[in-house]
């Protein structure tokens, strides 16, 4: 399916020598904001000497999407996909399958919806949002990076468990994939294929921590 966000997808990466396509849930999520500052400060000016960019997805309108990176002083563009469009994408193009949380999305959407409503009667609140900010679903975490032809020189899909806390933690950091990407660009593929990194030590099968979102 070719719509406005594939389209604008498919000319960032065709008229790069390469781009690092980086998916995050949402504005509302701090880790995300975390990951987008961590890869403009290490390694954003790097990847445009070697002629290459760096794309963020979210599945949120683009308004809210270029709100977030005006906010959070992120140079690289953002692309909304509220209709998870590029997902759809990259998963024709067997790049990879991004999971999308349908249930979160719902519950995030009430939980949001019912703050507006308070909104308005009360007029003493503002409301976040007019409309349901993840109208499918909320897209979890991945990394990919692509030639301009869609090679797959770098690839990590969060998986959600009890591990990662349903997805949201245990990211690689920027430096990590910017060597696995640098090493696939030599032609040496043995780092293409990312790991989480465990950053708050759930390495243990018998530990138990609540999910709340």
């Amino acid at each position: 399916m070719s719509t406005t966000e594939v389209t604008q997808f498919r000319n960032i990466v065709e008229n790069n020598e390469f781009t690092v396509v980086i998916i995050w849930r949402g504005d509302w999520w701090g880790p995300c904001q975390d990951e987008l500052k961590q890869f403009t400060r290490e390694v954003y000016p790097e990847i445009l000497a070697r002629n290459g960019t760096i794309v963020g997805v979210v599945g949120q309108e683009q308004a809210i999407a270029d709100k977030a990176m005006a906010t959070w002083k992120i140079p690289f563009p953002s692309i909304g996909d509220p209709y998870v469009s590029i997902v759809d994408e990259l998963y024709a193009r067997g790049i990879g399958k991004v999971y999308v949380d349908q249930h979160m999305g719902s519950f995030l959407n009430k939980s949001w919806m019912r703050q507006a409503e308070v909104a308005k009667k009360t007029q003493k609140i503002q409301a976040r949002y007019e409309r349901d900010p993840h109208p499918v679903g909320v897209l979890q975490p991945a990394i990919f990076a692509l030639d301009k032809n869609y090679k797959v020189l770098y690839r990590w899909i969060s998986e959600p468990s009890w591990k990662n806390i349903g997805g949201a933690h245990n990211r690689p950091d920027a430096d990590i994939v910017w060597k696995a990407v640098q090493t696939s660009l030599k032609g040496d593929m043995s780092l293409m294929e990312g790991q989480d990194v465990d950053k708050i030590g759930f390495g243990g099968p018998n530990v138990f921590f609540p999910l709340f979102y």
